[in-house]
């Protein structure tokens, strides 16, 4: 049952990362944030369900809860975002609802990538930590530009989604991959146990 599990999530955070790298690119290319929130929502909402699943089959529980409080984050953020968030009517004058549910995504999503070396091997291991750093270090100037007043998406943000989305595709592809070579290999023993038990 754990190994069903792990084998759903594998392809479930890959969809979410693609979704969510395809909703900004085609949210920005026509200048809808409403197409933005709805691939956020869809991405935290499947990158939550995959950290459940993570947490049912690896040991590593960190890394599973991490994922499931980034995947939450992004929901929220995709909810209450002042720009065009799908919760703009109850919240249009509440634009501040948006920056907690943001700040744990991009925190939570930043340390998995990081804590992800565990789960991986090198040369990608290496990838996995360059990702985490690089999304929390634009996300610390994005931070640090912090408005009382939401003005809209701005290219910080933009990055940090980037970073983060890149290399749940990447981690998430590394793990299938894995994943396919352990059955080809033992596909290919149980072969040759074939052909030797007909040679003899």
């Amino acid at each position: 049952m754990f190994f069903r599990h792990w084998t759903l999530a594998q392809p479930i955070l890959f969809l979410a990362g693609m979704l969510d790298v395809l909703g900004i690119a085609v949210g920005k290319s026509v200048g809808s944030g409403f197409v933005w929130n709805v691939s956020v929502l869809i991405f935290g909402s499947l990158v939550t369900l995959g950290g459940s699943l993570c947490y049912k089959s690896l040991n590593s529980k960190v890394f599973s809860i991490l994922l499931i409080i980034g995947g939450i984050g992004a929901i929220g953020a995709a909810l209450f975002c002042g720009c065009n968030g799908l919760l703009l009517s109850l919240v249009k004058d509440k634009p501040l609802l948006y920056y907690p549910f943001a700040v744990t995504q991009y925190l939570a999503l930043g340390i998995c990538g990081i804590v992800s070396y565990k789960l991986t091997k090198p040369p990608f291991n290496y990838l996995c930590i360059f990702l985490g750093l690089l999304s929390l270090v634009i996300f610390s100037v994005w931070i640090s530009s912090f408005r009382i007043s939401y003005s809209g998406t701005t290219m910080p943000s933009i990055l940090v989604d980037y970073s983060q989305s890149l290399w749940l595709v990447g981690f998430s592809s590394f793990l299938m991959g894995k994943k396919a070579e352990n059955i080809s290999s033992k596909n290919n023993k149980q072969t040759n146990r074939e052909i030797k038990s007909n040679t003899q």
